[in-house]
């Protein structure tokens, strides 16, 4: 036998129950390192072998084979992997799952499978995958519908990058150092470990945006003159109306947004009466032959095409912002302006279509 495999669980078959080493006391350790010496009693949970108690040189208690004790194929884990999935079982029981590492089970066609950290809340499981070293895609969809078959959610946290971006398979990458911290890296977004695994475990980890969830509108505007020699008024103009979702801004121009009528009379309801806008609606444009909403000049209410807004981008300012909660149709708005791909992010509330699933 090689190096020892080392793990966080146990088994004490006396009192058939499993002990974690990093829930027990320095001194509640040393004494189970004792009774362990004389008893031999305690057993790993991969193939009942008999376990040495150790701590790395960074202080972690955890479990190893007894060296000649096994044949036991398991891969020996690296500090990082344990530091990880002590992070993961933290973040759980902090809210509310029980957790334990190294849960083994299988699905109903009886392929089997062994979880890093398995989290249980009422009839919701989850699985935290940590995969320290390569893994290619397909391996990783193939474990994961063994937890799909098992009615078990997965969650994976990979230290490689390039892995795809599926509703299928919740992931982040994992960056930073044991030393130094780590942090997880998603496609827009990095943070603290911890705080993402607390945001995963209290449904604040999305694929998509949530539904429900607060976001704020930010409207920005500048002044123009009239584009008729009749006329030359001065105007001040909405350059773009901006959606603020988390970490995500979603910009739209008046026309954009005016495809969706009910959203753009929402934003203009909301808009202090002294600004000096000229009148936002619908009008036709000869040169585009069509009609779309548009600014128009406060004084003759012609109308201020869009491609002409961007002479005046680097004079805007915020003219205005209030709070909304994302509705169907501010999603649909996002979705259909082609601004926003689905992926999974970390969003400040519960919305509906949330990690773990509710229901």
């Amino acid at each position: 036998m090689g190096r020892p495999t080392t793990m966080f669980r146990c088994i004490d078959p006396s009192s058939e129950s499993s002990i974690h080493a990093f829930d027990l006391p320095a001194d509640e350790w040393n004494e189970l390192v004792l009774k362990n010496r004389k008893a031999r009693h305690l057993r790993t949970p991969c193939c009942f072998s008999r376990v040495d108690l150790k701590r790395s040189r960074h202080g972690t208690q955890f479990f190893a084979h007894k060296r000649g004790s096994s044949s036991c194929t398991t891969a020996p884990e690296k500090e990082e992997h344990r530091h990880l999935k002590k992070m993961a079982v933290d973040a759980a029981r902090a809210n509310g799952w029980d957790a334990e590492t190294e849960v083994a089970g299988t699905t109903p066609e009886g392929e089997q499978w062994i979880a890093d950290v398995l989290a249980t809340k009422g009839g919701h499981q989850v699985a935290v995958e940590i995969q320290w070293s390569g893994q290619a895609d397909n391996e990783t969809f193939r474990r994961q519908e063994k937890y799909t078959k098992s009615g078990v959610r997965g969650l994976w946290l990979l230290r490689r990058s390039g892995f795809p971006v599926t509703h299928d398979v919740p992931a982040a990458r994992i960056g930073g150092t044991l030393e130094e911290g780590f942090i997880a890296l998603l496609e827009n977004q990095q943070l603290p470990m911890p705080e993402f695994l607390d945001a995963a475990f209290s449904q604040r980890f999305h694929f998509g945006i949530p539904n429900n969830i607060e976001a704020t509108i930010s409207i920005h505007g500048a002044y123009m003159d009239c584009w008729h020699p009749s006329c030359n008024e001065r105007t001040r103009v909405l350059t773009r109306i901006d959606v603020d979702v988390g970490c995500e801004d979603f910009p739209f121009s008046v026309s954009e947004l005016g495809e969706h009528p009910d959203l753009i009379r929402l934003v203009l309801d909301q808009l202090p009466k002294n600004l000096g806008l000229g009148q936002i609606k619908p009008r036709y444009s000869r040169t585009e032959q069509r009609s779309y909403w548009s600014n128009g000049c406060r004084l003759c209410d012609r109308l201020f095409g869009e491609f002409y807004l961007s002479d005046v981008w680097h004079e805007q300012n915020q003219l205005h912002a209030f709070p909304i909660r994302i509705s169907k149709e501010w999603q649909n708005a996002i979705y259909d302006s082609g601004k926003y791909t689905k992926i999974w992010g970390v969003y400040p509330s519960a919305g509906s279509a949330k990690f773990p699933p509710s229901g």
